[in-house]
């Protein structure tokens, strides 16, 4: 999440480079983000930025929460 005083400032796209550098650095091969489903506009960036959605996931019939779709990006 953004506050929204920082919004238009890049800062997903530099939080993004950063967790990939990290990432990679540390041997990883893949990186996965938690979209919350209903937040069309922040999924098409991020598939902009070639993160692949590979399922949705409900926390249960109880849950507050809501549901997620999971994306992942294969590191270099």
């Amino acid at each position: 999440m953004v506050d929204r005083s920082a919004s238009g400032q890049g800062l997903v796209a530099h939080l993004l480079v950063w967790v990939e550098s990290r990432a990679s650095a540390q041997h990883h091969t893949w990186v996965r983000l938690d979209r919350v489903s209903t937040n069309h506009r922040l999924r098409a960036y991020d598939e902009q930025r070639r993160y692949h959605p590979r399922e949705q996931v409900t926390f249960g019939p109880d849950s507050t929460g809501h549901p997620v779709t999971r994306y992942e990006k294969p590191l270099p």
